[in-house]
């Protein structure tokens, strides 16, 4: 059994992104989930699997605005409910020290408000 102490493999973020893909294309994004191995997020386009996109995440936290920026490959892109907009999962290939050091910060602070804590999410 875990402990409770384990960070959780993912957190809900609702940022705005701007996906940009191999072809210099790019379009915008609003992030569901984050992590620090990979990140969900959806689009208006459909983005084919193992295709190698670059994304700059909007990010706020604490107050603090921040630009996250993340190259990787799509694992999965599914359409949604919706019918007009796609659920896209990437992993990261490369990822600035900075922006995963937010993202760990980020995920310590979300489970600590998840669990009745405080934080200024």
């Amino acid at each position: 059994m875990p402990s409770s102490t384990a960070q959780p493999r993912y957190v809900t973020a609702y940022w705005k992104a701007r996906v940009t893909r191999a072809n210099g294309k790019h379009y915008w994004a609003h992030t569901r989930t984050i992590c620090t191995t990979d990140i969900n997020f959806e689009i208006s386009e459909y983005l084919k699997e193992k295709e190698v996109l670059r994304v700059q995440v909007y990010a706020f936290h604490k107050g603090a605005r921040r630009l996250l920026a993340l190259k990787g490959h799509v694992s999965y892109s599914v359409l949604l409910s919706s019918g007009t907009s796609f659920g896209v999962d990437m992993v990261y290939d490369h990822i600035e020290s900075q922006s995963l050091n937010f993202i760990k910060e980020y995920m310590q602070d979300r489970q600590k408000s998840q669990r009745g804590g405080w934080s200024l999410v």
